[in-house]
């Protein structure tokens, strides 16, 4: 199996550093990595002049860096990039996009070990260019990447179906639990009791 550094695959542009008084209500949504993970609350929207490479948009992969190593695959519609993101441009070689992205994900706990820094880990551009991947021929990618992309599928509706199990479980509990205790029907959702 022939494997080929994650630097000579793809480029991989930062994305950039926005001042906080740069961040506005209108515009562009601002993209940090917040965003990514789903931990943000607050976005930002930028409306101003921007350079071209930090744009953003449906079916661009992105990898976080700093903070929390990640790969994602950007589905949000036109956006501006913040620091500590690549964007990965597919300049160098013929790869499928779905395959480099399960490859980087397999990859992530080794970056993670790599990563610098006390207070705001990151993983340095370097370390980061010299990561290897498996590289089999595209048609492999292909199957490959097909095969990952099922199986994914099926994790995530098996999570959601778990999850909604779950809320009902905690519920029916919920409502045993008050109608044996008070003997009454409990009319309000008891989820926020567990």
């Amino acid at each position: 199996m022939e494997y080929k550094r994650l630097g000579d695959i793809a480029s991989y542009i930062n994305g950039y550093a926005f001042k906080p008084e740069q961040r506005g209500t209108e515009g562009l949504p601002i993209i940090r990595i917040q965003d990514l993970t789903g931990n943000a609350y607050d976005l930002g929207f930028y409306d101003g002049d921007y350079p071209e490479k930090i744009e953003i948009n449906n079916g661009d992969v992105l990898i976080s860096w700093s903070a929390s190593l990640g790969v994602y695959i950007w589905n949000r519609g036109k956006a501006l990039l913040n620091q500590h993101i690549f964007k990965v441009a597919f300049d160098k070689v013929n790869v499928n996009k779905d395959y480099f992205v399960f490859a980087v994900k397999h990859k992530l706990d080794e970056m993670v070990s790599k990563t610098h820094g006390a207070t705001m880990k990151h993983i340095i551009k370097k370390d980061f260019d010299n990561t290897k991947i498996p590289f089999p021929s595209l048609e492999m990618q292909e199957e490959t990447a097909s095969i990952l992309k099922m199986v994914s599928d099926i994790i995530d509706t098996r999570q959601q179906e778990i999850k909604k199990l779950d809320e009902l479980i905690r519920g029916s509990i919920c409502r045993d639990v008050w109608r044996s205790r008070y003997r009454m029907a409990v009319s309000y959702n008891c989820r926020d009791m567990f």
